[in-house]
Order: C-alpha cells, then structure tokens, then sequence
C-alpha cells in the first residue's frame, strides 16, 4: 500500500544527504553529474529526474548575502564620496569585509557553520557594521578640515568619537548576548545569529578604533595645505563635492537650525510631543493595528496538500482522490499561465511553465523534500501532492495565492477526514488551535467532532482538523499492588505476554 509518482508517472525516490564536511553545493554537483552520466545507459521508458534540490536554498541565501554586501558597500563608498575624501571613504568602506572575515575567526570557537541561520545573521549585521567606522572617519576628517595635519586629524578624531562609539557598539552587544543563554531546541537555533552578530561587531569596534585611525594617519607630503603650500585647485571631482558640502550646510544651518531654536524655546511643547508619540506608539500595538508574529511565514516554492482519508480506506480509493489533486494542480497551473501576459520567454522562443514537477505519494506521507522518510505515519488512507514551482521572482502569483486556487479547484474530498494546503518554508502551527482533555476518551472524541462541526461554520475558516489517529487497537496491561508487593514489576508481565504470543527462550547453548 505504497506507491509513488513523478509528473504523473511511477516513481521510486532516492534521498541524497551529506556525511562529513562536503559542501551542499558540491554534493548536488556531483548527483546532477552522475543522472547526466547515468541517463545514456537507461533502458527505454525510465528516466531520472531531479526533486526539491535544497542546496537551492542555501544558494539563494549566499547570493542575496553578496548583492546585500555589494550593494552595502558601493552605497557607502558612494555616500562617503559626495562629502568625504574618496581614499578616507574607500577605508571606511573596508570596514564592512574586514569586519565580517574577522568574524569567521570566532565561528570555530562558537561551534558556528555557514548554514542558513548563520547567513541570516551577516544579513542582519551588514547593517549596523558600518556605522561606527562611519563616525570615526568623519570625525578625522572635520580635524583635516582645521588644518591638522594627518597623524594628529586621526589620533584626535579616534580618541574624540572613541568612547561613545564604544558605547554604542556595546549596546548592541549586550542587546543580542541573551540569545546566547536561550535554551532547549530553539537556543540551538539562535546560537549562530549572537555568536555571529556580537564577533562582527567587536571586530568592528577593533577595527574602527584602531586600525581606520592608522590607515587615516598616513597622508604623503604635499597633499595637506599649509601656508607655504596653498590649496590647489579644485578638480571636477572637488567642485562636485564642494556643491554637495554647500548644500548640507543649507540644510544644517537653515531649517535644521530654526527647528531646533523652535524645539528649544518651545521645550515643554517639545516634550509633550515626544510623550504622545510614545503614547500613540503603544496605542498602536495595543490596538492591533501593528501585528506582531515571532515566526513570520516565509513563502517556499514547494506546495503541498496532504489528505487523510478515514483509517481502513482501501489504496484504490485514496489513489483516486489523489490524482483528482493532481489534475486540480495542473488545472490550476494552467488557468494561471493562460492570465499571465508577462511570462518569461525560454530559449526555445515559447513562455516558460511555471511548474518545475509534481510529486505524490499514495500510503504515506511527503517528508520535508523527499517521500517517505523512516519513522513517519504509513497506511492505505494518507496521500499527499506536492507541486513544485519555479522560483518567486519567474511568476506572478506567490505560492499561498496558488496554494488558494488549488484548494478552490480540488473542492472537498468526499469522507476525507483531513484535507490541508502548506505553502511556507516551515510550518509553525495552525493559526487557531485549541486543546481539547478528558478522561473518557470517547467523551473527548465526540467533543472534538462537535468543536470541528462547529468552527466549520465560520467563514475564512479551512482545514479543520483534529490531531487524533487512528491506530490498531490496544491492551493497557498493569499489574496489582498485591503483586508489586511481591517483586513483580511492569516489565515482568509485558515479557510474560510477549512469550505467551512469540514464544521464550527456555535453553540458550554456547
């Protein structure tokens, strides 16, 4: 009572993991090498595919960690350059890679692996790198302004800025450290993103208290005007930030300044309205018109709807409903393909699909990426279809919109006791549960179909559902107090069962 297919044929399912150090990368390298070499010698009629490659994740990741920090870095050189020096901005710029690599010292340390959470966390840190090195070179750059020369600009302007920099930096620090505390299987989660965070940012703090003054320090001979060495004259690059100089100072010393004078002479008007902004803040969150989620759905290109029939119901059945999800799935796809006027053009000259393959499995359950994995519910009543699309950015509607469609294309499933749709990369629960205990289990059984009937009356709410499976019957066996008394335990009666159906060992010889 098991069976699979792919793209609508009949399938059997290899899952292929790492061992040991190989790179994600590398090992769908090679298996992607080895269907290619494998293919030829295929009799007719079978093929080799590929399903639910997760190095693709991984992927993504890294990709959108290099077009974060490359973006990060030419915005700051950028920036730096309208106002700054461009070799002083060039320095600061440097602070993010340095910053970074140096994190990778602290990793082997913290037991912290390139992963997906770990990526996370540079993510989050490209941010706030930046900014104390930001601060520093400024600063050395207003004392080059006075006519210091470079060595005393860059001792004066570390030491000026270098306490609250310090400061600031540790504040952060100390904001991420309790995660380092967090216990039981989500403390394991967490452990990359502090260990990552709090090494990049000590990094950083080194890095900008010591080595930017020194690289900022180093001024050739010539380059600083003196009085017996005037200024030259300005290049198109000079007059070009000369005009965005002129035009800060307009913005300092004109509104900035007249509101600050208003802030001032009006400072309990000022006060007060910093008071209500706090308070309408609250008022917000408190009124649920700002949603907070600990966990928020991440979309994932791997739709999914499982059913369960009730216990007992006979493969031929379950199958049948099966590839009406199927045909519902491929519908489904087709009716958005046919409204999207902007598909993307393959190299053939006709729009690309955007299905990649549908997998499904009749007995079981889909693990995360692939069929059937050791340890999950089997029987002749499960069933799961998974559709798999291209990615996000090659279609126009996200994965909850076609998991919606789908479900109002498959329509209900006759006797189906479960029938529910996941689109998310990781599924935190339903959005309403409710937990149902009694002693009498079959009091507690009616309840739950009562509960169940009752919330399927409301509007928007789907997949009602109960967390009760059916199973072969069983005797709860125990023994009396009178034998307990005696030296009789538990484990003395189930072995005595145990041999009164299988059989025991009277005699073993060596």
């Amino acid at each position: 009572d098991l069976a699979a297919k792919y793209d609508g044929l009949p399938a059997g399912i290899v899952q292929v993991f790492r061992v040991g150090d190989q790179s994600p990368a590398d090992v769908s390298k090679a298996v992607r090498s080895y269907l290619e070499e494998r293919r030829a010698s295929l009799p007719p009629g079978v093929k080799l595919g590929i399903w639910f490659d997760r190095s693709e994740f991984l992927q993504a990741r890294l990709d959108l960690l290099y077009k974060n920090a490359g973006l990060g870095l030419l915005l700051v050189i950028i920036v730096l350059g309208l106002f700054l020096e461009l070799k002083l901005a060039f320095w600061v710029t440097m602070g993010i890679p340095i910053s970074v690599l140096g994190a990778f010292i602290a990793m082997p340390t913290g037991g912290v692996t390139i992963n997906m959470i770990s990526l996370f966390a540079f993510i989050l840190v490209l941010g706030i790198v930046v900014d104390d090195a930001i601060v520093v070179g400024e600063n050395v750059y207003y004392h080059r302004s006075r006519q210091k020369n470079y060595l005393e600009a860059a001792v004066i302007g570390a030491i000026e800025v270098g306490r609250p920099v310090t400061f600031s930096i540790l504040t952060t620090v100390a904001a991420f450290a309790p995660l380092l505390f967090v216990s039981g299987i989500m403390g394991k989660f967490m452990w990359s993103i502090p260990v990552i965070v709090i090494a990049v940012l000590l990094v950083s703090l080194i890095e900008s208290i010591f080595v930017l003054p020194a690289h900022l320090s180093g001024g050739k001979k010539g380059e600083q005007p003196t009085a017996e060495r005037p200024q030259k004259a300005p290049g198109p690059i000079a007059r070009f930030q000369a005009v965005i100089a002129r035009g800060l100072d307009w913005v300092i010393y004109k509104p900035y300044v007249y509101a600050l004078k208003l802030a001032l002479k009006f400072r309990y008007v000022t006060l007060m309205i910093g008071i209500a902004s706090l308070v309408l803040t609250g008022a917000l969150f408190k009124g649920g018109y700002v949603k907070m989620i600990f966990f928020p759905e991440v979309e994932s290109d791997l739709v999914r709807a499982r059913l369960v029939m009730p216990y007992g119901t006979p493969i031929a059945v379950t199958d049948k409903h099966i590839e009406h999800m199927i045909r519902a799935a491929k519908a489904t796809v087709a009716e958005i393909e046919a409204k999207d006027k902007e598909r993307r053009i393959g190299e053939d000259g006709k729009p690309k699909s955007i299905l990649r393959n549908i997998a499904s499995i009749t007995g079981a359950g889909l693990g995360g990426g692939g069929p059937v994995q050791r340890g999950g519910s089997s029987g002749s009543h499960l069933g799961e279809v998974a559709v798999y699309l291209v990615d996000s950015s090659e279609r126009s509607v996200d994965s909850a919109t076609f998991a919606r469609l789908w479900r109002k294309k498959a329509g209900e499933i006759a006797g189906a006791e479960e029938l529910d749709y996941h689109s998310t990369i990781m599924n935190f629960g339903a959005p309403i549960g409710i937990q149902l205990a009694h002693a009498d289990f079959e009091v507690l059984k009616e309840a739950s179909a009562k509960l169940k009937k009752r919330l399927r009356q409301y509007p928007g709410l789907y997949d009602v559902a109960d967390s009760f499976e059916v199973g072969k019957r069983e005797l709860q066996l125990s023994i009396k107090p009178e034998a307990r008394s005696l030296g009789l335990t538990t484990t003395d009666l189930a072995r005595q069962v145990r041999g009164a159906f299988y059989g025991a060992e009277a005699l073993r010889l060596q």
